[in-house]
């Protein structure tokens, strides 16, 4: 899951249409969950 993350911002074309709508609706929530227990 976060080496999906890190090849999806490397895609300059995948940043602006989905990462706007998808960093502060899933990220937030995301992080702190899965990157302690991780």
């Amino acid at each position: 899951m976060i080496v999906l993350l890190i090849v999806y911002s490397f895609i300059p074309t995948y940043q602006p249409t989905n990462f706007p709508t998808y960093q502060p609706a899933n990220l937030p929530t995301y992080q702190p969950t899965n990157l302690l227990t991780y």
